[in-house]
């Protein structure tokens, strides 16, 4: 008869949960949903930033102002795969000197060229996924460090942005000075730095 009570009570517990399930069901669905639109529209972000900074134009490959010069040495690392039988592994532009430097990423997309997909999709794929998966790996982590859902969207927003605060002030600066015209050119024209540091000229 001891035992009894303690069963009644597990199952009181049992019939308890059972009547909140669908509620869990249908606010989990509910989350669910607005993460798979979330890291969704996340996804395209990325891949429309990795497209609009390496493409092909008409069979001419095209890249970013600001990273041609980076593009350069992984272009002919992935091309040396790709087009020609690099193996032992050498950098085409430094020969002789071992490979230390994103070689699985290069070698991979050398095989997916070599196989016939254009090489600014495969790189640019490669990228967007890497990158994608990082940011829902730092989201879920954030997630279950804070116990918020919203603290992992607003981990992956600053992700994107500088630790510095050198965008912020300017932009209370250009809120402060002028008219709306400099106002508009101050932030559309910009052509250096917002580093209030030496920049670094490599």
């Amino acid at each position: 008869m001891e035992i009894l009570p303690p069963l009644l009570s597990r199952l009181s517990l049992r019939l308890s949960l059972l009547e909140k399930e669908p509620e869990m069901m249908i606010t989990n669905s509910h989350r669910a949903v607005k993460e798979c639109l979330f890291f969704g529209t996340l996804f395209a972000f990325i891949l429309w930033t990795m497209f609009y900074v390496f493409h092909m134009d008409d069979n001419v490959l095209s890249s970013g102002v600001t990273i041609y010069s980076d593009f350069s040495p992984h272009t002919a690392m992935i091309r040396s795969f790709s087009f020609h039988d690099n193996f032992p592994t050498q950098y085409p532009h430094y020969g002789g000197a071992d490979v230390k430097y994103h070689f699985m990423f290069q070698f991979l997309t050398g095989n997916l060229e070599y196989l016939g997909m254009r090489i600014d999709c495969a790189f640019n794929w490669l990228s967007a996924t890497s990158l994608w998966g990082f940011l829902v790996l730092l989201y879920y982590f954030a997630e279950q460090v804070t116990g918020y859902a919203a603290t992992g969207v607003i981990t992956i927003i600053m992700f994107f942005c500088r630790s510095s605060f050198a965008g912020l002030e300017k932009l209370v600066q250009t809120i402060a000075s002028g008219n709306a015209e400099s106002r508009r050119r101050s932030v559309t024209e910009i052509r250096t730095s917002l580093s209030y540091s030496p920049p670094l000229w490599w």
